[in-house]
């Protein structure tokens, strides 16, 4: 009878926290808070634990051995990589793209996974709520090298993450943190929506974006601005292209308002862009409701052609769609680099994507018509 089996030969059960706990002389909650590389009471608790550890021969997973030798490894010890990097995504945000998109996330997450597998790591998801200010249990227990977020993250974790991981940020980048990101190209995309929709015959245009601090409202808004200038004209309804204060809990009031306001101006514009699906699915639906027929009326495209909603859309929604693979393949790559550099210097990269062209945008009314009630 050997040491890994009793008399009825089955495996004794593998060593667990407990054990730790009990070999260290610490509480298991201490025992957790080294593990996950938490702030603990001393350096002299900590070098016990991590003994501990060794002496009952504690492994709760494949990759904890490569985690530990990374946190115990000193000054001027190369660190073991676990060989695996996380993807973190907005909670819910996959399975709604799904409903309408099916292929919306394979592309980005099949662009990612073959980058990765090329070059021998894997690929771990997890998803994070808006605003999550949480560190992931996948960071919290060393188990990747190195993270993509494509979700919008408390402004406290995402300092915590650049600094603890090299981190790549994908269509959404940040003036205060030294990070790589890979974005759709905003004012490519305005300046290709609004070319089409000059083509069609409308000069008198609105853009609906937010006020949420992300990078597409800013370059959005550039883009708007550069497309009038390039044509020496000026914003013929500036007052309905300011940004607008709006959260999901109030999207239909002040889509309405803006709606009524819009209906209102003189010369009143005969097209709208949307930064976000969101946004333009809201206001056909309002437009609707006013027995107002798009685009008959109104036109209407987004910057945005990936639907999260439930909302029925009708006519189909002219829409601007980034090019996933490529976004997804791009990150990846500069993600593992930065791994093999930390050192390097950060880089915003650019990505094109093409107009989709539905039935929600044709050609302006009479001029005629614009003041009718």
């Amino acid at each position: 009878m050997t040491r890994e089996s009793n008399r009825s030969g089955i495996a004794p059960p593998s060593p667990g926290i407990r054990d730790v706990s009990r070999v260290a002389g610490v509480s298991i909650t201490t025992v957790s808070r080294v593990l996950n590389n938490s702030v603990i009471p001393s350096e002299a608790t900590r070098r016990k634990v991590l003994e501990a550890v060794e002496k009952v021969g504690y492994r709760p997973d494949p990759l904890f051995s490569a985690a530990l030798r990374r946190h115990r490894s000193g000054r001027g010890v190369e660190p073991v990589k676990t060989k695996t990097i996380g993807f973190l995504i907005m909670r819910g945000l996959q399975e709604a793209a799904h409903r309408r998109h099916e292929d919306y996330y394979s592309r980005v997450l099949s662009a990612v996974w073959n980058v990765a597998s090329k070059q021998r790591y894997h690929v771990m998801f997890a998803e994070v709520d808006a605003g999550e200010s949480r560190v992931p249990d996948l960071v919290a227990e060393n188990r990747v090298d190195g993270l993509l977020v494509e979700a919008e993250l408390s402004a406290a974790l995402r300092k915590v993450l650049v600094h603890r991981l090299p981190t790549v940020f994908i269509d959404r980048t940040y003036a205060d943190l030294a990070a790589d990101a890979v974005v759709t190209d905003y004012v490519q995309a305005v300046t290709d929506v609004l070319g089409y929709l000059w083509q069609l015959g409308h000069r008198q245009i609105a853009l609906f974006s937010d006020t949420v601090d992300r990078f597409y409202n800013h370059e959005s808004l550039e883009g708007f601005h550069r497309f009038y200038e390039s044509r020496g004209l000026p914003l013929l309804c500036p007052e309905l292209s300011q940004p607008q204060d709006i959260h999901p809990e109030i999207n239909d009031q002040v889509i309405d308002a803006y709606l009524t306001r819009l209906w209102s101006t003189k010369p009143r514009p005969t097209a709208v862009v949307a930064v976000s699906n969101v946004y333009a699915e809201f206001m056909l639906a309002h437009l609707a409701k006013m027995r107002r027929v798009v685009p008959r009326d109104l036109s209407v495209a987004s910057l945005n052609d990936l639907s999260v909603t439930d909302i029925p859309v009708h006519p189909a929604l002219t829409s601007y769609r980034a090019s996933m693979d490529r976004i997804g393949a791009s990150a990846a790559e500069l993600l593992l680099q930065r791994i093999r550099d930390p050192q390097r210097p950060t880089f915003r990269l650019l990505v094109s994507g093409r107009m989709i062209e539905r039935a929600s945008c044709g050609p302006p009314p009479d001029t005629s018509e614009l003041d009718l009630p």
